[in-house]
């Protein structure tokens, strides 16, 4: 009677497989958790990169912006009409009833509030001693001046920006304190409007060591805030 001496392979790799199978299911597993985080990393990093890209667009069009406003500002504290008005009105010397329409020096600051008036809204010349001589307003859209006759300095003369600039080379433009919007009773508006606050000095067009006054421009923050709206919204 022959023996049958072949071996029960499959009963054999059945063993073999069986302890096996929660190793082989684990290293799946594993291996699915490495995939799974490759690809949140990969999504992610490409979340982190458009955020960036969109940081980068955003910081260069507020930055352009403000940019171009400080060139403007720039433009007018160095022109030489109102270099050479600072120079002959170092003390109030106009009056309420004067026609300022054929001074250059005060046509170039009206120009400047009048062009854009969605983001100026006032600008005013100011002697080294702190008495605002003239003083533009933009009152939704309609330029208004006003004169000052006072003689007497104002606060003007202890303001740290008002200082700093003063003591600035031509063509550098110092950012004072924010400030609010009021209205004709000096009042904040509700809501509230910030300010921005720039100056830069006026210098005698003879000699550029000497500071004749300081053109200061109050900005609309809220056409600064208009570019962030609007990349934001892309």
């Amino acid at each position: 009677m022959s023996q049958d001496t072949s071996f029960p392979t499959r009963p054999f790799q059945q063993r073999i497989m069986r302890p096996m199978i929660p190793i082989i299911a684990i290293a799946f597993l594993v291996l699915a958790l490495v995939i799974i985080a490759a690809v949140l990393v990969d999504a992610r990093n490409r979340l982190t990169s458009t955020h960036l890209l969109a940081m980068n667009t955003l910081s260069r069009e507020v930055t352009s912006d403000l940019a171009r406003t400080i060139d403007e500002i720039i433009d007018v504290a160095i022109s030489v009409p109102l270099r050479q008005f600072a120079v002959e009105n170092t003390e109030p010397t106009l009056t309420s009833g004067d026609d300022i329409s054929d001074i250059p020096g005060l046509q170039a600051i009206t120009q400047l509030v009048d062009r854009r008036s969605d983001t100026y809204l006032s600008a005013r010349y100011i002697t080294r001693f702190g008495l605002p001589l003239v003083e533009f307003s933009n009152n939704e859209g309609l330029i208004q001046h006003t004169i000052n006759t006072d003689e007497n300095a104002s606060d003007w003369i202890f303001d740290p920006g008002f200082q700093i600039a003063l003591g600035s080379t031509p063509g550098r433009v110092i950012m004072g304190d924010f400030s609010l919007q009021t209205d004709s009773n000096g009042l904040p508006y509700s809501p509230s409007v910030p300010v921005i606050n720039l100056l830069t000095p006026v210098v005698n067009p003879a000699d550029t060591s000497e500071t004749m006054g300081v053109l200061h421009v109050e900005l609309l923050a809220n056409s600064l805030l208009d570019v962030v709206n609007l990349a934001s919204a892309r």
